[in-house]
């Protein structure tokens, strides 16, 4: 633009945005003149989007101002060729799986473009960046803008081959309920690698942080990581989730101690628990001092049985606790009430002896009834172990620890053997490791863990399979069912045939050197829950049937069904 002025002094500015003048950097920046001449000023920044242009001249005192001569000039450059299309990533090792971006700068083209390392045409693969080309192996893609009215660009091409990963990050503790503060270390087995990592779910860049110790899990979070090296592809993305843990795992131990100890113990909350005991009434210092105190323990599963360490203190008043359950620590039921009485020199164990709830997850230690003061210290809360009984009532199972047997359960072992029958022993707890038969309707039972010392097993001579002894054909008896003849589908030890293994936790008998018996039935050496001796009694006309549900003409040595009831005969 040139023009005329009578000014001495005028400022001429550019009031378009991206439009400035002499190359100025903003809007509203421009260029003073002193003169009274002929100036020239040069706009930047026009381009084919730009449809006006503000000119602003602004002169420098109140005096009127005359422009004469005002003449812009300018050229409009037609375009005639499509722009070449971009394609990134530029070549190079890429990792499996990357997605290729195509570009081009000409409004209204269209991108076609081939794989195969051929010149594209428009009859080749259309560009849609909702179906990117992703790279899985050695590449080379080719592309060209086409637009109706203008030469096609040129061919823009891209090779790629696949870049070796980085080794995917890991953990070193593996995701799911941890601890609050567990400290988890991320490593990648590249040497050299950097990692990459997020802790709120999202996928990691190598614009995230830079892992250079260890993370602290204070709060349930999902941490994702990623390794990068320079000539390497990225890693995949490992991922672990972790949940604060707020149960206590079973069994659960405390050995007594003040109550700001016990309150710090994962899934423990306590209610109304006075100060703490003197250091003389070791090691029992939790005070429990009204009606209402309670001590409150979350668990992990079901719990066996209670053990709780209690101390007279301040008096020989009768007090009392309950013991409480509840699946979701809102809803308690009583368990069992315990009673505590004595001198103040008495210290009382008090142990549980009624079975706990299978949805049970939450028990509470509740003073019922407060005569004295008392001093709470060791508690021990027990877990169970799991075992199925099938459809014939009866199983074989070796202990793994110390248990008893809930109702509804008998427990036996075998004390010895005759030429065509097994004694069994009913006892109410056993050790650890001990093979036994379990006698129950069928399902799943929980055989509560006990500390206390179980009832002495050492004439038992059930033996505990660890899963590599097989039968032999003649001296190796598994508890089943009967095969033939008339103790076909009675419960009883059966002969093993040879190479059949007896499953691991499981008991069985090795009668070597006594006669080969293909069956071996029960015997009791005392009357079992739920059943009745008879001799000669007689029966009814309803009929009499083996466990099997098949009838008999006459009661035959064992259990058997007369008129609905089991009988021993």
């Amino acid at each position: 633009m040139t023009f005329k002025s009578n000014a001495y002094s005028i400022t001429v500015t550019s009031g378009t945005t991206g439009v400035t003048v002499d190359g100025e950097a903003s809007v509203g920046a421009g260029v003073s003149f002193s003169t009274k001449e002929t100036h020239t000023v040069t706009f930047k920044g026009v381009t084919t989007e730009t449809s006006d242009i503000t000119i602003v001249f602004a002169a420098s005192s109140s005096s009127n101002v005359r422009l004469d001569d005002i003449v812009l000039k300018g050229k409009r450059s037609e375009l005639t060729v499509v722009a070449t299309p971009v394609i990134t990533p530029f070549s190079g090792a890429v990792a499996f799986g990357t997605e290729v971006d195509i570009s081009c700068a000409t409004g209204g083209a269209t991108i076609y473009y081939t794989t195969d390392g051929s010149t594209p045409t428009s009859s080749s693969t259309v560009y849609d960046p909702d179906s990117k080309p992703t790279i899985t192996a050695a590449t080379t893609i080719k592309a060209i803008g086409i637009k109706a009215g203008l030469t096609d660009s040129g061919v823009a091409s891209a090779s790629y081959t696949i870049a070796e990963p980085c080794a995917t990050p890991t953990f070193s503790v593996a995701e799911g309920t941890v601890d609050e503060g567990t400290e988890v270390s991320l490593s990648c087995a590249t040497d050299g690698a950097t990692i990459y990592y997020t802790t709120d779910g999202t996928t990691p860049t190598t614009s995230s942080d830079v892992y250079s110790s260890a993370l602290t899990i204070n709060s349930s979070q999902t941490i994702k990581a990623i390794a990068a090296k320079d000539g390497m592809a990225y890693s995949a993305v490992a991922s672990a989730t972790y949940t604060i843990r707020d149960y206590a795992n079973l069994p659960f131990v405390w050995d007594g101690g003040p109550k700001t100890n016990l309150n710090a113990v994962t899934g423990v909350t306590t209610s109304g628990l006075g100060s703490d005991y003197a250091a003389g009434n070791a090691p029992y210092y939790t005070r429990m001092d009204g009606e209402g105190d309670y001590i409150q323990v979350k668990t992990d599963t079901k719990p066996g049985k209670v053990y709780v360490g209690i101390k007279m203190i301040g008096g020989s008043d009768t007090s009392k606790i309950k013991v409480q359950e509840s699946a979701d620590g809102t809803n308690f039921t009583d368990v069992e009430e315990l009673t505590i009485s004595g001198s103040q020199n008495d210290v009382l164990n008090l142990e549980t002896s009624k079975s706990f709830a299978v949805t049970t997850r939450y028990v509470k230690i509740i003073k019922s009834q407060h005569g004295s003061n008392i001093g709470v210290g060791p508690i021990t809360i027990t877990g169970c172990e799991i075992v199925t009984i099938g459809p014939a009532n009866y199983t074989t199972y070796t202990t793994t620890g110390n248990i008893c047997f809930p109702e509804g359960v008998t427990g036996y072992i075998a004390t010895s053997t005759t030429a065509s029958t097994v004694t069994l022993t009913s006892k109410e707890s056993v050790p650890a490791s001990t093979p036994i038969v379990l006698k129950a309707t069928a399902g799943t039972y929980y055989l509560p863990i006990i500390t206390t010392t179980p009832d002495d097993v050492s004439d038992n001579i059930l033996l505990a399979s660890d899963g590599s002894v097989k039968g032999d054909g003649s001296t190796i008896y598994a508890l089943g069912l009967g095969k033939t003849g008339a103790n076909k589908g009675k419960v009883g030890f059966y002969l093993v045939d040879e190479n059949v293994v007896i499953p691991a936790g499981k008991a069985y008998l090795n009668l070597g050197g006594s006669p080969a018996k293909e069956f071996l039935t029960f015997d009791f050496s005392e009357t079992p829950d739920g059943i009745k001796t008879l001799s000669q009694t007689p029966v009814k006309e309803e009929g009499i049937y083996n466990l099997s549900g098949q009838r008999l003409n006459k009661m035959q040595k064992g259990i058997n069904i007369v008129n609905g009831k089991k009988v021993l005969y």
